[in-house]
């Protein structure tokens, strides 16, 4: 993904992420995503199932590893308290 991209929405399985170039629909995009407050970025690979001209992608996370899947959980629910 290109630096700059921001994501405005994020879920246990996927998020939109706001972008001015557009990879196609079907496409498996790699998502190097920093959480608030961390210096580690954390990578994962994603599917392109959603794309909105002039805005951005949605994509569903695949293959996530274990450490991924805590970070992004740990995140989550720090948002929900």
């Amino acid at each position: 993904m290109p630096r700059g991209a921001f994501v405005s929405n994020l879920s246990s399985t996927g998020a939109f992420v706001r972008l001015e170039t557009l990879p196609a629909r079907g496409r498996v995009v790699e998502l190097d995503l920093a959480f608030p407050g961390d210096v580690v970025h954390e990578t994962v690979n994603a599917f392109v199932v959603h794309v909105a001209p002039g805005r951005g992608i949605g994509v569903q996370f695949i293959g996530a590893s274990g450490a991924f899947k805590s970070r992004l959980e740990e995140y989550l629910a720090q948002l929900s308290r």
